[in-house]
């Protein structure tokens, strides 16, 4: 469907859009734990455990659990979401890419899947995405939303720090919450 701006995609988030699958991923790995809380937020509620959805690791990455775990129809909650964490879609063979995207091709509708990446860079430090990870990015775009979460420009990233601030309570001012942000480097993590 789309790929959008991590602005967007909280509006997104926030409307009453429902979609099967989101990729998450950029150099901003703070923001993208954060727009993936609101996606588990919005299909799990505020109160949600662990228990309510599944948690796989990209390291530990197999393919046919993953499928499997995408079939099951859910029992305590609205839906079966699965959040996959670190999916390096270069690490897998030509027949576990193969399944893989026949799972996203025919992703149940009661099933959500979050595909969220902050331990490595899915651009390897190039343009774009390796082969194998941009076939997924444009599954998911076909199927729901993908977002890039760039590191932010000091000159953006002051006035976040300044509403953080704000929100505890507390001030800061200008001067000093642009050299914060430079010293973060763009990161919020």
């Amino acid at each position: 469907m789309s790929t959008v701006t991590p602005a967007d995609f909280e509006k997104e988030i926030k409307s009453a859009v429902l979609k099967n699958i989101y990729y998450i991923y950029g150099k901003d790995s703070g923001r993208v734990s954060s727009l993936s809380e609101l996606v588990r937020r919005k299909y799990l509620g505020k109160n949600y455990t662990a228990s309510d959805y599944s948690r796989i690791d990209g390291k530990s990455f197999s393919v046919s659990e993953f499928c499997d775990t995408a079939e099951v129809y859910p029992m305590f909650t609205d839906y079966n979401f699965i959040e996959v964490n670190d999916l390096n879609a270069e690490e897998l063979n030509a027949e576990e890419m193969k399944l893989l995207m026949k799972t996203i091709d025919a992703i149940p509708e009661q099933t959500v899947i979050l595909v969220s990446i902050t331990g490595f860079d899915v651009k390897a430090g190039k343009k774009t995405p390796g082969a194998k990870n941009k076939k997924i990015i444009d599954a998911a775009a076909k199927y729901g939303t993908v977002t890039e979460a760039d590191l932010r420009k000091p000159s953006e990233m002051y006035r976040m720090i300044m509403e953080l601030a704000s929100s505890f309570g507390s001030s800061i001012n200008r001067q000093n919450a642009e050299k914060l942000a430079a010293l973060c480097l763009g990161d919020t993590l």
